[in-house]
């Protein structure tokens, strides 16, 4: 709701407005008079209709008597008084995490225990769970090596020691071969 306010710019009167050159309904079929006091009759004339509300801006900032920063939870009549307000996103259709196994509950329900359980397993993931004293699980650190006996590990984007020199291979035996190249090299400087 915004507070209405009077400006001295704007006049009772638009039609003494200078320069004015926006719409007058029905001038085209006035003749004989002048442009101002044609235009003072069609502004003033009860039987031309006309827009109810001004096409003047106004000059001033509206104040808002609502604050409208923060959700409102609904009125509903029969809601218990006791349950918190959760808002929702109406119309969501996005992924969400873990909802796919949620069966026999409804949307609202199946969505939290969903989030309750894909924050507990990222939880436990970032925090392993050890003894007072024992070492953490070997699977927690990243590995350092980027070669197996096989090659390359799978979808390593990284630099690959030795690998510039290497044309006309495909991606592992090129990788095999800068292994190879690599290892010579660290035999060499020992």
């Amino acid at each position: 709701m915004t507070a209405t306010q009077e400006h001295d710019l704007f006049s009772p009167e638009p039609h003494y407005i200078p320069g004015y050159a926006g719409f007058y309904p029905q001038l085209r079929y006035q003749v004989g008079n002048t442009y101002g006091r044609t235009t003072a009759q069609l502004l003033t004339d009860p039987s031309v209709r006309k827009s109810p509300c001004s096409v003047l801006s106004p000059m001033f900032k509206s104040k808002f008597i609502e604050d409208f920063s923060k959700s409102k939870p609904p009125w509903e009549p029969c809601r218990d008084l006791t349950e918190p307000y959760i808002p929702h996103y109406t119309g969501y259709a996005g992924f969400v995490p873990r909802f796919t196994w949620v069966m026999g509950l409804n949307h609202r329900d199946g969505i939290m225990q969903a989030m309750d359980e894909f924050d507990k397993d990222q939880f436990l993931f970032r925090n392993p769970v050890c003894a007072l004293g024992e070492r953490l699980p070997r699977t927690h650190w990243p590995a350092t090596s980027i070669y197996s006996s096989r090659g390359l590990t799978p979808f390593y984007m990284g630099f690959i020691p030795s690998m510039q020199d290497n044309y006309a291979l495909t991606f592992g035996n090129s990788t095999r071969r800068a292994y190879q190249k690599e290892l010579e090299r660290r035999h060499r400087t020992l």
